[in-house]
């Protein structure tokens, strides 16, 4: 097998990978729930839009996806922003405001830099760059009280960690996109989309152990 055959493969794992997480997701407790639930719509619509745009691949065999690119970047930034910024104590209506500024962000990157029908890699790294951030201060935030949490069995600390290696690994792509997205098996770079992929997978797995244990934790 070729590094494209891999990069295939890993591309529609990581397309599916999200309803992993799901799953685990909506077998907990309603009380448990309801403290994830932003998590979980984050999951169910990117895995959703995911799966829609592997069955058209399948179906019709070529076919542009770019356009859901686009709207995966929107969905990608509202619900992570939210669920990383719960704990942070912003003012009544903030919230609202400055996702309204990223989705305009996000708008005016396709009105007028990169198109519906290409790659929206300035997006993406504009919103991951962002999340980096977040992550980082709700991980400050929690070692804050680390002396009233074992990080080994805190659900927080475990999806941040997940989190944060996704968009490590995704950031990679998004900044070097010009050079990878050629569509040709050309060595490393010409490939490098599998990287999003691996970490997309890695992020699940996390994802999906620490909901897991969310269910027996008294840990945030």
């Amino acid at each position: 097998m070729t590094l494209l055959d891999w990069n295939i493969i890993l591309s529609h794992i990581s397309d599916l990978s999200d309803w992993l997480p799901f799953f685990i997701f909506i077998s907990l407790p309603k009380k448990v729930r309801e403290e994830y639930n932003l998590l979980g719509a984050y999951l169910f619509t990117l895995g959703s839009l995911k799966t829609i745009t592997l069955i058209l691949l399948t179906i019709k065999g070529t076919f542009n996806t770019m356009p859901f690119y686009h709207l995966m970047a929107i969905v990608e930034a509202t619900f992570l922003f939210l669920f990383i910024t719960r704990d942070f104590g912003l003012k009544k209506g903030s919230k609202p405001l400055i996702v309204s500024l990223l989705l305009a962000l996000n708008l005016y990157n396709t009105l007028s830099f990169q198109g519906i029908l290409e790659f929206n890699s300035n997006a993406w790294a504009m919103n991951t760059i962002i999340l980096i951030g977040l992550g980082l201060s709700s991980l400050v935030l929690l070692f804050n009280d680390i002396e009233n949490i074992v990080l080994g069995k805190s659900p927080r600390f475990i999806i941040l960690t997940g989190l944060l290696l996704y968009f490590s690994g995704s950031l990679f792509l998004y900044i070097v996109s010009s050079e990878v997205l050629s569509k040709e098996a050309k060595g490393f770079f010409h490939n490098a989309w599998i990287i999003r992929s691996i970490a997309d997978i890695i992020k699940s797995i996390i994802l999906t152990y620490g909901l897991w244990i969310a269910r027996f934790s008294t840990t945030t």
